[in-house]
């Protein structure tokens, strides 16, 4: 499973099991809007995402 934030992979979490239990704190996000999403590869290969999030720091 990887985190992206706006297009770029932020951080890479990785379990040989079923379901993985985690936490992602962004320590350097950017100023203003940035969109989050997590990007899964399935172990046959097949991909799926997540609906984004939008988040915005001023």
């Amino acid at each position: 499973m990887t985190v992206v934030r706006n297009e770029k992979d932020a951080k890479t979490f990785s379990s040989k099991r079923n379901t993985l239990t985690n936490w992602y704190v962004d320590a350097d996000p950017p100023k203003g809007e940035a969109r989050y999403y997590l990007r899964v590869v399935q172990a046959d290969g097949n991909m799926a995402w997540s609906s984004p999030v939008w988040v915005t720091v001023e």
